[in-house]
């Protein structure tokens, strides 16, 4: 598979120094990029949310730790440019920032990645690795300085995906005061989503308030409500994406970029139901492999917001759940900031905090992929309907060209097989149309050709005809096989049945004179005798073979009266053919023969271990 993704749960060593974490469903894979999530600690003085990409040899990293000291909602932000592990919380008495964890990937590895940390304050802290690799898949991580202006990003490689992440500081610094933090995703076919929230500085009532969710990604600035500043947005181009700046932003975006020739991704909003059971959501991915999720923990309409500031991030890699949440509560006396929770079980977790020392789950979720949708089993729900965004990365993308602004690639999977009777050797001729490449090929029983990177249009598979054999063909799309109408970025899959129905009108022999055991022109004695061939090999014009046998115990100079086995019906594949009472010989000769219009196919002659010999 080209594009494999894995949730990786880990917990960090005790102190610094060097950790390997290893994969387990992909143990032969290689890493190109690496998500690290985490929601720190919960205590009555502070939590902390961390999020960070890594690709091996860029490292970016950010958090949001709080504290609660005098009545009011102290924050410090870190936005990391060192480290892609980041964890920082505030000191008491306005102290500053204090990072608590700094790591970053020092090695992507066959089945496992390496990490160093420089700083660990928190042992047995747990973090969740999602790990993106494959053979066709691009990856790359850097930082956009916004406040430069409109620009273009040079990735390398045409992306179909970006994950985005800010903190309201413009560089690698942490701070007190308000916490300001978004992340967000991006895809080909052009929308952008902005998941954020901030705190006031120092502020008795509110205390941690605003939330932002919409269809740009932006800043998010606070005070007392929430208000929106500098818009940006992005747009793909070939080899990166394009940053439009509105204002005068004074920050920078951080990104994670993924691409490839069989990689492609898909953006979707969902809105939270009420009641809880499985809510399918249309998707137009091939194959997905990867679902990341987002929300605020708020209402649906997009836009912004007050009352508690809250944050929810999962993933389901079509085995297993991640999901983080981290909320505060607004108003409240003391604690300010509560309940950083992880959950392994859940695709997505929304909650919102109630006052100390505890939170109320509003909504959980767990997840299932296919290629037509996402499917939520909600095992809570709520009145809310929230708000949540879903980006899905798979193997291919079948989506409108004129909305993606690109042609997605399609394919043509030609398939071979044959009935009654297994096809063996025989090669069976394909011609082509529709300029596809090869233009002509051969298949033999169980074996396919694949045709990809193809665009919409009309093309033709045809078998050549083969004496002996009838053809058949079953598109799984309905279009005629010399006519396949391929849609953009469909896989159609055309199997080609033969089925053996030779007719004779005359005798075509099969015949194979082979020598039985011989020792020393003694007398040998054989009990029973098996042929070892293809069975139920029937057909209309024979359908009830046989094969016969005679014995020479002469050495092949005369010879016995013929004796019958039959050899099966068409399909009767668990039919034996042998014979027993073959009495005694000094040079004996068996002769095989097959006189009807079926498939042979003789692989041995089968005695028993007893076979006796004589003394003379």
């Amino acid at each position: 598979m080209a594009l494999q993704a894995e949730i990786v749960p880990f917990t960090l060593r005790t102190g610094t120094g060097s950790q390997t974490v290893s994969l387990v469903r992909y143990p032969s894979l290689t890493p190109k990029a690496i998500i690290f999530s985490s929601a720190g600690i919960a205590d009555t003085s502070n939590a902390s949310y961390c999020y960070g990409f890594d690709d091996g040899t860029t490292h970016l990293g950010t958090s949001v730790g709080f504290g609660e000291q005098f009545g009011v909602c102290l924050s410090a932000r870190q936005f990391d440019t060192t480290y892609s592990l980041s964890w920082v919380t505030t000191s008491a008495f306005f102290g500053g920032a204090v990072p608590r964890v700094r790591g970053y990937v020092s090695a992507l590895n066959v089945g496992s990645f390496d990490i160093t940390l420089d700083t660990n304050l928190l042992a047995g802290s747990g973090w969740t690795a999602i790990v993106i690799g494959g053979s066709d898949v691009d990856c790359a991580v850097g930082i956009y300085d916004v406040s430069a202006g409109s620009g273009i990003v040079n990735v390398g490689f045409d992306p179909v995906a970006l994950l985005k992440l800010s903190t309201q500081d413009a560089g690698a610094s942490g701070e007190v005061g308000g916490a300001y933090h978004s992340y967000g995703f991006g895809t080909l076919c052009g929308t952008d989503v902005q998941v954020g929230w901030g705190v006031t500085a120092n502020a008795i009532t509110p205390a941690c308030t605003s939330f932002q969710i919409d269809t740009v990604i932006q800043q998010d600035i606070v005070s007392s409500a929430t208000t929106i500043s500098d818009p940006v947005t992005i747009g793909f181009v070939a080899n990166g994406f394009t940053v439009t700046v509105s204002g005068s932003p004074d920050w920078n975006i951080g990104y994670l970029a993924i691409g490839g020739d069989a990689v492609s991704a898909n953006l979707v909003p969902i809105t939270q139901p009420t009641s809880t059971g499985v809510q399918n959501t249309t998707i137009t991915a091939n194959n997905p492999v990867l679902a990341l999720f987002s929300s605020t923990c708020k209402i649906a309409t997009a836009g912004s917001g007050s009352v508690d500031a809250n944050l929810a991030f999962g993933a389901y890699d079509g085995a297993s759940h991640y999901s983080a949440w981290w909320g505060g509560i607004n108003g409240a006396p003391s604690p300010f900031m509560r309940d950083a929770k992880t959950s392994t079980t859940k695709g997505l977790i929304l909650r919102t905090a109630t006052g100390a020392p505890a939170s109320t789950l509003n909504a959980d979720a767990t997840c299932a992929l296919s290629s037509a949708n996402i499917a939520l089993t909600w095992t809570t729900a709520d009145a809310t309907q929230r708000k949540i965004w879903a980006l899905v990365l798979a193997q291919n993308l079948t989506g409108s060209p004129s909305a993606c602004g690109a042609n997605p690639q399609g394919s043509i999977t030609v398939i071979k097989q044959t009935t009654p009777i297994p096809g063996g050797s025989t090669s069976f001729a394909f011609g082509t149309t529709g300029s596809l490449s090869p233009a002509t090929f051969t298949l033999q029983d169980g074996q396919s050709q694949l045709f990809s990177g193809l665009s919409a249009g009309t093309y033709g598979v045809t078998e050549a005809a083969l004496t002996g054999w009838t053809t058949s063909y079953s598109v799984s799309d309905g279009s005629p096989h010399d006519a396949i109408s391929l849609g953009s970025g469909e896989a159609v899959t055309v199997t080609v049945t033969n089925t053996f129905t030779t007719t004779a009108t005359y005798i075509f022999r099969r015949l194979r004179r082979f020598a039985l055991p011989y020792s020393e022109n003694k007398m040998v004695f054989v009990p029973r005798l098996e042929i070892v061939a293809a069975m139920g090999v029937g057909n209309s014009s024979a359908p009830a073979p046989e094969i016969k046998i005679r014995l020479s115990r002469d050495g092949g100079n005369t010879w016995g009266a013929f004796r019958t086995m039959t050899i099966g019906a068409a399909a009767d594949y668990t039919k034996r053919a042998y014979i027993t009472r073959l009495g005694r010989g000094r040079n004996l000769v068996a002769e095989l023969i097959c006189d009807d219009p079926v498939f042979c196919a003789w692989v041995q002659c089968v005695l028993p271990q007893n076979v006796t010999e004589g003394t003379s």
